[in-house]
């Protein structure tokens, strides 16, 4: 069978699709009459190819830009690694042809082009450096709030195995009825790495973790006691040599935020942010990691180590648990000897289930393309971003996911609760806020001996400050040293 008519055994859903695509557009539907005797006989191949049936819409051979900050893709000289990329790489050159179309993802200046704002500077000037932009969440809020983004809320991002939307960012990206961004994939899961052989050696249950998840049991009471049980002095030197937990700070704070229901900045149903710092579930979130640091369960920084400490503790066996995300399990794989499992962060007080927070980037269409010019971008977009058939299905994902874990509980039971469930996902929204920075606010003062409080009090009237210029508003937080001192005494006379 030729290439062009196995693809042409595409699913029935995109043919739905394709059908939905040409009724909205701008084109009359042509109207076939019904064959004659003589036109039922077998039709040659070119004609099964060039009239049964008959592309939805010719896109005049436009060339679609995708702008972003990492490697390209062209269909040209993409080699293709394994059986999948293959797959893509095939469907992709098949609706090029069929539909007039070219696609290329294009690095159009690395980091630097995004951070500096140059790309922000193309749409402005009314020549994008794409017609499809990857945005992170900064740059993201930063565009939007000046109106910079088209609003593709007409079209149909309902998720499905052939194209994996995330509705979570989408939701995010929405504001009121208009929404100005879109996202495909999952998030990536943030949980607790632990060490299966140092739970064994402590008398514990070397799969306990999994078994305290599954029987909801998995809390912040029951953390911080096994912490204690695994921090102890196995070699009878006098101190404690294994520690619960070796962890960067950021990893666990916002963990332990998430966990128990809380966020750092909220956003109301307006699309107005809020400051969620002072509420109960915040400050039992700060008061949990707080109580880990001085509860001498968690490893201290070793004397002139580098920042990363943390993660070699753990590999060599000196922490039983560490706080990160589910992506540092390369490095696991790679660097640890003892076997070693991944479940969600421990449930806070306020929890009926395991949350976590998370975030991918957001993609955006300049906001002065047309109505038509959207409509043609995102009909060939969903077919460049479509699944191959064979590698469609609710488990395909597990497949990879296991070559990178040691336990596949991991994947079948920890992974699988936050990546495929977008009800357990909170998008952290100070990351919305130019100003507020998690580390120096907060993170790092945790570990300075600041009660909980007095850490949040301080930073109340500045963080509130940056969320009302985010809001549209007006700064009203002035440091104490920006005041004029001269101007003072003046007013005091």
């Amino acid at each position: 069978m030729s290439k062009k008519m196995k693809f042409l055994l595409i699913p029935l859903a995109l043919l739905v699709a394709l059908f939905v695509f040409t009724a909205c557009g701008d084109d009359e539907p042509e109207v076939v009459d019904a064959p004659t005797e003589a036109e039922t006989e077998a039709p040659t191949e070119a004609e099964v190819v060039d009239d049964v049936d008959p592309p939805s819409r010719d896109l005049g051979g436009r060339e679609f830009v995708i702008a972003q900050w990492w490697g390209g893709y062209d269909t040209d000289d993409f080699e293709p690694q394994n059986a999948q990329q293959e797959a893509v790489l095939e469907w992709r050159r098949y609706i090029e042809e069929r539909y007039n179309f070219r696609m290329r993802e294009v690095n159009v200046g690395g980091w630097d082009a995004f951070s500096d704002g140059t790309v922000m500077a193309s749409i402005l000037a009314g020549d994008a450096l794409g017609d499809i932009i990857h945005l992170n969440p900064v740059w993201f809020f930063g565009g939007q709030a000046q109106g910079l983004f088209a609003d593709v809320s007409g079209w149909d991002f309902a998720t499905t195995d052939a194209i994996p939307w995330n509705q979570a960012m989408i939701d995010t990206a929405t504001f009121g009825d208009a929404q100005y961004g879109f996202t495909l994939g999952h998030f990536t899961a943030g949980g607790i790495h632990f060490n299966q052989r140092l739970f064994q050696e402590a008398g514990l249950d070397p799969e306990l973790p999994y078994e305290l998840v599954a029987s909801g049991e998995w809390t912040w009471e029951k953390f911080m006691e096994l912490a204690h049980t695994l921090t102890h002095d196995p070699d009878n030197v006098g101190y404690n040599t294994t520690f619960g937990l070796a962890t960067f700070g950021q990893d666990i704070l916002h963990r332990a935020v998430f966990s128990n229901g809380a966020e750092y900045v909220g956003r109301d149903a307006d699309g107005n942010f809020f400051n969620a710092t002072n509420t109960p579930e915040f400050m039992e979130a700060l008061q949990f990691v707080y109580d880990l640091q001085h509860e001498g369960v968690m490893m201290p920084q070793p004397e002139d180590s580098e920042w990363n400490w943390f993660q070699e503790a753990f590999w060599d066996g000196h922490a039983a648990m560490r706080s990160a995300g589910h992506y540092v399990f390369q490095d696991n794989l790679n660097n640890m000897e003892d076997p070693w499992g991944f479940v969600p962060f421990p449930m806070g007080p306020r929890a009926t289930t395991h949350y976590t927070f998370g975030y991918l980037n957001f993609s955006v269409i300049p906001h002065y393309f047309t109505e038509q010019e959207i409509d043609d971008l995102l009909f060939a977009y969903n077919l460049w971003v479509t699944v191959p058939e064979d590698f469609r299905g609710p488990d395909v994902w597990k497949s990879s996911a296991y070559t990178l874990q040691y336990n596949p509980r991991s994947v079948d039971e920890s992974i699988a609760l936050h990546t495929r469930d977008a009800s357990r996902q909170s998008f952290p929204f100070q990351m919305a806020i130019p100003g507020i920075d998690i580390g120096p606010d907060l993170t790092w003062e945790v570990w300075s001996g600041d009660a909980p409080a007095q850490l949040v009090e301080r930073i109340q009237a500045r963080w509130d400050s940056h969320i009302n210029v985010a809001n549209g508003g007006e700064a009203t937080y002035i440091p104490a040293d920006d005041y004029d001192d001269d101007d003072d005494d003046d007013d005091d006379e």
